[in-house]
């Protein structure tokens, strides 16, 4: 009489146990904050580099955030569209303040980076089910930090 299991019952359950688990894998993922944080801080690494690029290049650099489709768009002095490209992960804008347009939440709000650096004060929030993070860049050198939360 032998005691034991067989390789190839072994194999089996972690076969099972594996299927399970890759349902079980995107609602964990729903759970948490990580795909949000990692937007926001994408966000605030593109405006950084528009920012570096306008100066450097001595060139006005706009990008325009489309509320709706939540994607943005990168556009240099000539007026053509230089990339795109789109919140993911079910993130989506929920709006963008400045002092110039106030609070605006559909449509599209263009931010302005000049070869002098100055930049608007401009408020960025995201959303990805009921979690938000705030997008701020502040007016000088375009500084942006991220927080977790909705601020203004």
């Amino acid at each position: 009489m032998e005691f034991g299991f067989s390789l190839l019952e072994i194999i089996v359950v972690m076969f099972i146990v594996s299927v399970v688990m890759m349902a079980a894998m995107p609602d964990f993922l729903a759970l948490s904050d990580e795909p949000l944080k990692r937007e926001a801080m994408r966000l605030a690494s593109l405006i950084r580099y528009e920012n570096d690029q306008a100066v450097t290049r001595k060139e006005t650099h706009y990008i325009r955030f489309d509320l709706e489709r939540s994607a943005w768009t990168v556009i240099v002095a000539d007026g053509k569209p230089n990339r795109s490209g789109q919140l993911n992960h079910n993130v989506r804008f929920l709006d963008i303040i400045t002092p110039s347009r106030g609070k605006i939440d559909r449509g599209t709000q263009t931010v302005t980076f000049t070869p002098d650096g100055l930049i608007d004060p401009t408020v960025i929030h995201i959303e990805r089910e009921k979690l938000q993070f705030s997008v701020i860049i502040y007016p000088y050198a375009a500084h942006v930090e991220t927080y977790e939360g909705y601020r203004q």
